[in-house]
């Protein structure tokens, strides 16, 4: 539960968007997917998805590939 000051700050927040000409749903639409694209940023490396897929396979790589 927030407190009444609290609401008051985020509806005034909400008006200024409005004022500005953006629509507050896409914004906090587009800021959730930023925050998400930024936690997940290293998780989608070559080297990560390389080590991933090596994980899955290494029954099939010879040891001498595997260590390089």
């Amino acid at each position: 539960m927030i407190s009444l000051l609290e609401a008051r700050i985020k509806a005034s927040e909400l008006k200024q968007l409005i004022i500005d000409g953006i629509d507050p749903k896409q914004h906090d639409k587009a800021t959730l997917q930023e925050k998400a694209r930024e936690q997940n940023k290293d998780k989608y490396t070559f080297k990560a998805i390389a080590l991933e897929w090596l994980e899955k396979h290494s029954y099939n790589v010879g040891n001498n590939h595997y260590k390089k």
